[in-house]
């Protein structure tokens, strides 16, 4: 993986000290310049901070003899020389807001611990493991600014991390109302005892504009995209004070909750115990194994003893119970400098690096043309990828399979893909390939989309069969890449082009290289998505980083839906419009369930029933799709035949092991 130079603006002060700890040896990142004000500037960076290095560490060995740039004057410089920066100024907001902005402009990212942009509509406010969705705002905001890379994301204030993240898995019983009480410690406010000795055997109920932050910035966290900006939530009602303790680092939160559904402690505690999200899912280097660790103990946690649990990029949790005014009550603490300033925004650097937000060579999606209606999403959430039902003499049961369509509407399925490869499309007749798609489509009757699975080696049979489908009302067409003949990529491109000009239904690319042979290079998605008819792609190359350069060079241009079930989650983050689903044919309303919850901004409950449902995602694949989910839907008393040949029908290891991954989700009739 490359290395990313990147500046730390404002270096000198107490969390550009902390970004100095955790950037000098970072696997991903490589600290390139520093920059401060001008009175530092030209100082080697030793000589900058002298005496008011603050951290209980040295300065690193690295950082000791880099010089100091001016972050104003030599603004220019610092932009055309780093991949994108961190901001962690002690400035005026305006001064912020036009300093942030001009790196922006200047198409270095910005990634800033400062308040003056967080509130802004198309500024994305980022707590990674609460809402990495809100990145998908960036191009909003770059068109803006008219810039190609550049753009702000910011973090969130300190004082929330401490009762925010312990409130998020919680949120599906509807939170309502909220107090909370932070006590701060003193480096939230650059200081340490020798220089604010004024706190010493005190405590000082104030921090200046702490509180309408603490209440107003979980609005914005918890919010949508709608229309090119972030609108807040409406609830929960939150109110706060936040008080100034004696305390060097870690902010703690007393917190009292009231829910529209009030849950029972014990599924709190579960939801805190199997809370994990897109940074665990993607392993980021610092992101913490478990995020929230609740203390059974009464007197934790403590600030002293817990601030610094996973490298001070967890949340502790403790003293969960019934309250008398508030359905609960219950203790939470963060480290302020760590996993509330400079922590987080290494960590949500992480986060946009892995989404591909600082990759080179980013295509201007934004600024194209072609907002046409065939390039908006022919459906958002879960699209099953049907399988056809055979009788014992090896005909199409279409009683069954009008069975299977009115069980994945009632299950809140979002589309329906009818002859894909789960389908056996290869082994179907002309006549009973035309019948099931005329069959699957009069049956929906409108209800939900109906993709129809027309792709061959052929390019001029796969137009007859793409004609027919949309004559008789397919809501769109799913075309496999050539396989067997192999093409190149130019030829992609042209058998593509080809079909697109041919009909009037947008077309989903589907790019299976492990069935056909070849796959669908980033290049190839970028010029295709030029095609007003071409409007996404099912992508099951099980390939993380070609998503992101997927999204990077095509944007809205080309819609991307997961090809595997286990990867559901993580192409979510990154963008993804939902999946094209074998497991919905076993669990439809849970794989609706998991993109819905997504698109609900319920990100943590939806990557749990994700990681819930991993098992099952990978057994269905035990063997050659569709022979275990065609021997699953038998199991559990559907009757769908077996699968054609030459496909045969499951092994006998390959059962016992299918069939103990449904009797563990009590799926077995």
């Amino acid at each position: 993986m490359k290395k990313y130079k990147v500046a730390v603006i404002g270096a000198t002060g107490m969390v550009g000290q902390r970004f100095m700890l955790l950037l000098a040896e970072h696997p991903w990142f490589d600290l390139s310049i520093l920059a401060a004000s001008a009175s530092s500037a030209g100082k080697t960076y030793e000589e900058a901070v002298g005496s008011r290095w603050a951290m209980t560490d040295p300065i690193p060995e690295k950082v000791k003899g880099m010089k100091v740039f001016d972050a104003a004057a030599d603004r220019k410089y610092i932009a055309e020389n780093v991949d994108f920066a961190f901001c962690a100024v002690n400035m005026s907001k305006a001064a912020i807001v036009e300093l942030e902005e001009s790196y922006a402009k200047m198409e270095c990212p910005i990634l800033s611990n400062n308040s003056a942009n967080r509130m802004k509509g198309d500024v994305p406010m980022i707590i990674p493991e609460i809402n990495p969705g809100h990145a998908e705002i960036i191009p909003y905001q770059r068109k803006r600014l008219g810039t190609n890379r550049g753009f702000i994301a910011a973090k969130s204030n300190c004082s929330i991390q401490s009762y925010v993240p312990a409130l998020h898995p919680l949120m599906s019983f509807g939170v309502e109302k909220v107090c909370a009480t932070t006590y701060q410690a003193i480096s939230g406010a650059g200081k340490t005892f020798a220089r604010m000795p004024e706190i010493v055997d005190n405590i000082i109920p104030y921090i200046g504009g702490e509180e309408e932050k603490s209440e107003r910035e979980p609005m914005k966290i918890w919010g949508q995209i709608e229309n090119g900006v972030i609108v807040p939530a409406v609830l929960p009602n939150i109110t706060t004070q936040c008080i100034r303790v004696p305390v060097s680092d870690g902010h703690m939160a007393a917190v009292f909750v009231s829910f529209q559904n009030c849950p029972s402690q014990e599924e709190i505690l579960e939801l805190w115990k199997n809370f994990r999200s897109v940074p665990q899912e993607l392993a980021l280097p610092s992101a913490p194994k478990q995020f929230l660790h609740y203390f059974e103990e009464d007197n934790r946690p403590q600030t002293k003893l817990d601030r610094n649990l996973e490298n001070g990029m967890a949340v502790s949790v403790g003293r969960l119970r019934k309250d008398t005014q508030f359905d609960y009550k219950f203790v939470s603490l963060s480290h302020n400098t760590l996993r509330g300033a400079a922590g987080g925004g290494v960590l949500m650097a992480e986060l946009l690096t892995k989404l591909g937000y600082m990759i080179d060579g980013y295509y201007p999606f934004c600024q194209r043309k072609g907002d046409s209606s065939m390039k908006k999403p022919i459906f958002r959430g879960a699209n099953v990828a049907m399988v056809t039902p055979f009788t014992r003499d090896d005909k199409i049961n279409f009683d069954l399979l009008g069975d299977l369509i009115e069980l994945q509407i009632a299950a809140g399925t979002s589309a329906i893909t009818i002859c894909g490869t789960t389908g056996e499309k290869s082994t179907l007749s002309d006549d009973e390939h035309k019948a099931t798609l005329l069959y699957a489509i009069e049956k929906v009757n409108g209800r939900i989309p109906v993709i129809a699975g027309t792709g061959s080696n052929d390019t001029r049979y796969c137009m007859q069969m793409s004609k027919y489908a949309c004559s008789i009302g397919a809501d769109g067409l799913l075309l496999v890449t050539p396989y067997y003949n192999k093409t190149t990529q130019a030829g992609l491109i042209r058998h593509y082009n080809m079909i697109a000009d041919a009909v009037d239904k947008p077309i989903i690319l589907y790019s299976v290289p492990s069935r056909t042979g070849m796959g669908i290079t980033a290049e190839t998605y970028y010029e295709l998505s030029k095609h007003p008819n071409i409007n996404g792609t099912k992508e099951a190359a099980g390939d993380l980083e070609l998503i992101t350069q997927i999204r990077r060079m095509c944007g809205d241009e080309l819609n991307i839906w997961s090809g595997e079930d286990s990867l559901i989650v993580p192409i979510l983050a990154m963008g993804g419009q939902g999946v094209i689903s074998v497991l919905s044919n076993v669990m439809p309303k849970t794989v609706s369930d998991i993109c819905s919850l997504w698109f609900a901004g319920k990100t943590s409950e939806s990557a749990a029933l994700a990681i819930e449902t991993f098992d099952l995602a990978k057994a269905l694949f035990l063997e050659t799709n569709p022979i275990p989910v065609k021997a699953a839907l038998n199991m559990m008393g559907y009757g769908v035949g077996e699968p054609r040949m030459p496909l045969v029908s499951m092994s006998e290891a390959g059962t016992v092991k299918l069939r103990t991954v449904l009797a563990s989700h009590n799926l077995l009739k």
